[in-house]
Formats: C-alpha cells, structure tokens, sequence
C-alpha cells in the first residue's frame, strides 16, 4: 500500500471528537488505511478513539503494535516512553 492510501493522525491532548475528524479529512482525501500514533497518557485517548471511529467512521482496527521508545533527558538520564500505532481500515462488508 502507497504512503497516499494511508494518512496518519498524531494523538495527544485534544477531545477525541477532533481526532475522528482528523480521520475523517483523511478518508475524504483518498485514504484507505488510518494510522493513529501515540505515547505516554496520550495512548489511552487513542485506544478510545479508535472505538469512536470504529462505530461513527466504520473502521476496523487492522493491527496495534506496542513499543517503548528511549529518550535522554537534558540531566543524561534515559528513560523509556510508552507508544502505540493502531492501524485501521475501511471495513469491507461481509457477505
């Protein structure tokens, strides 16, 4: 799948209402897979918005990959910060 079926939406501390209809201008531009990427406290309002778009959009989550990424703190220190990337797709209806 080409990067212009796909259209990412950077979640962090906006109303959930604003992501969906982040998702929504993408599908509008062509988008057939919705990538919704998030970290730290940010990751639980993208779990719930996946479940909104999923009624209201009709999406379906395709895969969620789980990670931790390292980032260094400006005393040297490094610390490990949760993320989450949720792919979903337009449903296709079953036969």
């Amino acid at each position: 799948m080409s990067q212009a079926d796909e259209h990412v939406v950077y979640v962090g501390n906006n109303h959930p209402e604003y992501y969906v209809k982040e998702m929504r201008k993408g599908l509008d531009n062509g988008a057939k897979r919705i990538i919704l990427r998030a970290r730290g406290r940010a990751i639980s309002r993208a779990v719930d918005v996946s479940q909104v778009s999923s009624r209201i959009l009709g999406l379906r989550v395709d895969s969620i990959k789980i990670d931790t990424e390292r980032k260094r703190l400006k005393d040297g220190r490094e610390i490990g910060i949760s993320t989450i990337e949720i792919t979903m797709e337009v449903a296709t209806p079953s036969l």
